[in-house]
């Protein structure tokens, strides 16, 4: 931190214009006596000329000796002068140029002050702060945006697809496939995907398409950082800290940690341009399972010529919701909520997407995927902790087709 070198002293109010005005007397001075040695020189030149003139032509006439010894006196004294001023003029300038110095190093000085001091205090007003950026209201609306948006994406992607198998269920590229899809989906969408027949079961490839966004959509609001080895211990230490100090603390220690992990885990880049590639492969990995292509690339390939800006709009959602859940809510905690595929039904905190008739009893049955997020809400009062479910994630549950 830089400190004041002079705390006590009061400064004159100096500038280089007041500065300039001080030499500009000597120096107008000193060019005045210039002039003047420039006359005794011309005198002292023709003094001589005429005399040479004169002897020359015989005429007798003799300029006195005094006369040019006058001059000559005159001369030197001017030049006397000359040097005089010009010291004083020189002495001036640099004393003007050291005072200048000094008056720089102490503006450098304040300026370097004044901008640790505003740093300082801009890294206060993120723990001064007791307001968030966003509220409750805005942060339900995004959620249910990006749902809408993935409901539309998943569609558009189906109606871009000729929807008749062309591989035969035991190839190796479709049961790897399905590997994939039952890690990131679940097990269910996997087998439903494997026996796909075409026209009849376009809801359900459509529901699956939606269950692997929904999925990535999680990861990607959730996560910390996108890089190598996860964020596993700052989600651990994390709640270390919320279980230990109040919710302002832990808040302002989250926000400030996942922006900053963020900017040196992503240097250069973003948390978006690492995710894309994944989550077309995902997709791809989707269609695959069902048949409707033979190689990873062509599936890819259908993948970006179906959703084009959609699936670009979904990612930016996201990554919209990652930091607004990180970083500009700090007085509780808002986490989006899904289940993977292959649970059971819980009507506590899932909703059926298909049928939410109350007659009905859903629970018990096997889960699909989560198509819709939910959002849950926890904080911290008086030292004890608090939970609600703003509004619970929707699900497709086995058989809904039926």
């Amino acid at each position: 931190m830089v400190s004041d070198p002079h705390p006590h002293i009061l400064l004159p109010i100096e500038t280089p214009d007041s500065l300039n005005h001080e030499v500009e007397g000597p120096r107008r001075a000193l060019k005045e006596k210039e002039k003047e040695l420039d006359k005794p020189l011309l005198s002292r030149d023709q003094v001589k000329k005429s005399t040479e003139n004169t002897n020359h032509q015989g005429s007798g006439h003799l300029v006195p000796v005094e006369r040019i010894q006058n001059l000559e006196e005159r001369y030197h004294h001017l030049r006397k002068e000359s040097r005089e001023h010009r010291a004083r003029c020189q002495a001036r300038e640099r004393h003007w140029e050291a005072r200048h110095n000094d008056l720089q190093l102490r503006y450098d000085q304040a300026s370097q002050l004044l901008q640790t001091r505003t740093t300082e205090l801009r890294a206060a007003q993120n723990f001064l702060s007791i307001e968030d950026s966003r509220s409750v209201e805005d942060v339900v609306q995004l959620v249910h945006d990006l749902n809408s948006e993935i409901v539309q994406a998943s569609a558009a992607l189906v109606e871009s697809l000729v929807l008749q198998p062309t591989v035969d269920p035991s190839d190796i590229i479709r049961q790897t496939a399905a590997v994939h899809v039952s890690g990131l989906v679940g097990p269910l969408a996997a087998k439903l995907l494997c026996s796909f027949r075409g026209e009849d079961d376009i809801d359900v490839l459509e529901v699956i398409f939606r269950g692997s966004m929904v999925a990535w959509a999680h990861k990607i609001i959730d996560a910390w950082h996108l890089g190598p080895g996860g964020p596993g211990e700052l989600s651990g230490l994390y709640e270390m800290i919320h279980a230990a100090e109040e919710q302002a603390v832990a808040g302002r220690w989250r926000m400030l940690t996942r922006r900053n992990i963020q900017r040196e885990v992503h240097a250069g880049s973003n948390m978006f341009n690492s995710t894309s590639p994944r989550v077309v492969g995902s997709l791809a990995d989707a269609i695959l399972c069902a048949g409707l292509a033979r190689e990873h690339d062509f599936a890819s390939k259908l993948v970006m010529d179906g959703l084009g800006q959609k699936l670009l709009s979904v990612m930016g959602m996201a990554h919209k919701l990652n930091k607004v859940l990180g970083e500009d809510i700090t007085s509780s905690d808002m986490q989006v909520t899904s289940v993977k595929g292959g649970g059971k039904y819980d009507k506590s905190s899932m909703e059926n997407t298909h049928d939410d008739r109350a007659d009905v009893d859903w629970d018990g049955t096997t889960v699909i995927c989560t198509a819709d997020l939910g959002l849950q809400m926890r904080g911290k009062v008086n030292g004890k902790q608090t939970h609600s479910i703003l509004f619970r994630h929707k699900v497709a549950l086995e058989g809904f087709m039926d």
